[in-house]
């Protein structure tokens, strides 16, 4: 997990697909493929989507927000001093 915060995002969730395969697989039978060219913001951006209430700025959508940032307008927090982290069941 640490190994994850010294590299890129696409380089963690590359590494983690490659070793976790089986689950990925699970969890994409019967899904509909898609172009993957749009995200959520650029869809924001470009009209194809009107809005997200599910932002988690400045850390963790920051890297995507970035370039769409101009087209977009931030209507500011709708929820103060959250944390993001990991909540699982103990084996």
């Amino acid at each position: 997990m640490f190994e994850s915060q010294e590299s890129s995002f696409e380089e963690s969730s590359m590494q983690w697909i490659e070793a976790n395969q089986d689950k990925v697989d699970e969890w994409l039978e019967g899904a509909e493929q898609v172009d993957g060219e749009t995200i959520l913001f650029e869809a924001i951006a470009n009209g194809e989507a009107d809005a997200s209430l599910a932002l988690w700025l400045p850390t963790t959508h920051a890297s995507f927000y970035k370039k769409p940032q101009d087209n977009m307008i931030d209507l500011s927090e709708n929820l103060t001093g959250a944390q993001n982290g990991l909540l699982f069941q103990p084996i």
